[in-house]
Formats: structure tokens, sequence, C-alpha cells
């Protein structure tokens, strides 16, 4: 992890967004591994590795690309994605998307307020993002 963290991934940042701006696979495995981990799930770069090599010395490097493709999915991934996840958690541990006022997730994240802002914003939410809320029993109008 120090290796990731003492990096500047600005270069290979570039290149991933022009491969993810090409490449519809990888934006569906980033899309999956954010939403992965805003539900708490342990990171796992499987998916990333048909995609992605990681080049460089023998360091423990399945722990060292681990680290890498975690950082990757952090800077090129999209915040919803995770968010959206967060919210699976919630119905799954609820049974519902009406998440009350205060509440926040086990990492302390306000999910109230992440589903009052999609509320608020339905008019322009990408079709995609509707679906993928409503296909999960999502309540655009709580009254």
């Amino acid at each position: 992890m120090d290796a990731v963290e003492g990096s500047d991934f600005s270069d290979v940042a570039e290149v991933l967004y022009a491969m993810r701006d090409q490449d519809d696979d990888l934006i569906d495995i980033i899309k999956a591994l954010k939403e992965a981990k805003g539900r708490g799930e342990v990171f796992n770069p499987r998916a990333l590795k048909d995609k992605i090599e990681v080049l460089g010395p023998a360091v423990e490097l399945d722990a060292l690309s681990a680290s890498i493709f975690a950082e990757i999915v952090d800077t090129i991934g999209v915040s919803w994605d995770e968010w959206f996840g967060r919210l699976q958690t919630y119905k799954n541990e609820h049974g519902d998307c009406l998440v009350p006022d205060g509440f926040k997730t086990a990492d302390g994240f306000s999910l109230r307020r992440w589903v009052s802002h999609q509320r608020s914003g339905k008019a322009t939410i990408p079709a995609e993002r509707r679906q993928r809320l409503e296909d999960i029993g999502f309540v655009w109008r709580v009254r």
C-alpha cells in the first residue's frame, strides 16, 4: 500500500480515463467495483486483471497489484456507483429504500442526504441511473 500512496498516478490515470472512454466492459467493471465498495465488500481485483496488467518488480506482486487496482477504481470510478452500493446495502438490511433522517452508514456516510439529492434531481439524473434506482425499489415520492 505504501508504494501506491507514495506514487504519482496522474499519467496512469490519464491512460485509464482514455481506456475507460473506449471500453464499455471496463466501464461496467469499474461501476461494479465501486458499487461493491459502497456495499462494504472486500476489494477483489480479479475482474480488472483481464483488462489491465501491472508490470513491475516481483515484490509481493499480488498485494501491490491489488493496491494499484484499488487506486485505479477510486481514481477513475464514479462516486455515484459507490453511493448506489451503500443504498443497496441499506435495502438489503431494511427491506426498502426509505432512508430515515439522520441515518448514517456503518462507515459514517449520510445516506439520507444522497437519497434526498437523487429525489430532488430526478429530472436531471441520467435514465440509466434512474432505472437502476427503480430496479431496487427506490421511492421517488415519499408522501
